[in-house]
Parts: structure tokens; sequence; C-alpha cells
């Protein structure tokens, strides 16, 4: 778990994580809310959705979700992996990785955020068979 500070209402003191992603990155997507349904959608552990699936569900265009789900990706919120069909027709399908997401005020007054995300290594082979188109 990574932890950063920044003064309050800026994100210019972003610690990073090992991937190179600010915790504050993460919390100033959260903000948007596109992004946020995009990640609501996804709240089982076990629900795995395409971009389609996504702006489906969160009603929103289909460009939209692709430019939201790209961003929340690079960030490591969401994770990708793809899901093999047997026509051939194979499409990337997204999940949360972010296991917490906590804001406090340090002894200095700062806001600190403190992003927690899930394991990688305990995650499954990225990609999943199904049937149908």
């Amino acid at each position: 778990m990574s932890q950063s500070s920044t003064a309050i209402g800026t994100f210019s003191h972003a610690a990073r994580t090992d991937d190179g992603v600010a915790d504050d990155e993460v919390l100033e997507l959260l903000t948007d809310a596109d992004c946020r349904a995009i990640f609501e959608a996804l709240a089982d552990e076990d629900v795995r959705l395409t971009v389609q699936e996504l702006a489906d569900a969160c009603d929103v265009a289909q460009s939209t979700a692709y430019r939201k789900v790209e961003r929340l990706t690079e960030a490591g919120v969401l994770g990708e992996r793809l899901r093999i069909r047997r026509s051939g027709r194979h499409v990337a399908e997204y999940e949360r990785r972010l296991e917490d997401v906590r804001i406090g005020i340090d002894a200095e007054g700062r806001l600190e955020t403190r992003v927690t995300r899930r394991d990688r290594s305990s995650q499954p082979v990225g990609y999943a068979i199904e049937d149908g188109r």
C-alpha cells in the first residue's frame, strides 16, 4: 500500500506506486462521473464486462466508455483480460483492481490518500473462454 500527501485542493505532491501511478491520480479519476459509474458497474468481484457492456450499463456513448476504460486501466483501477469466443471474435473484458481508497488529513493538515490494489499475482489467468458470438 502506498501513501501520498498533497496540499488541500492540489495533486502536486503525489507519491507513486510501483506501477508509476499516483494515488491522487486514482482519486481524481474517481471524481469523474462516467469513470465512477464504470467502476461501480464492476462492483461484484465475479463481474467482468466488455466496453460495450459497460457503455450499456452506464448509459454512456461507446466512445466515451472506451476513453474512460483506457484511463482507468492505465491507472490500475481496472484490470483487462481477453474473453476468447469460439467464433474467433475475441474481446477485452474488464474487472476492478482496487480494494480500498481512503482519504484523510495528515498531521500537517494536508490531504492524504491511500489506494490499495488487489495483488495481481492472485488474479486468474488473463483470458476466459466463452461460447457464442
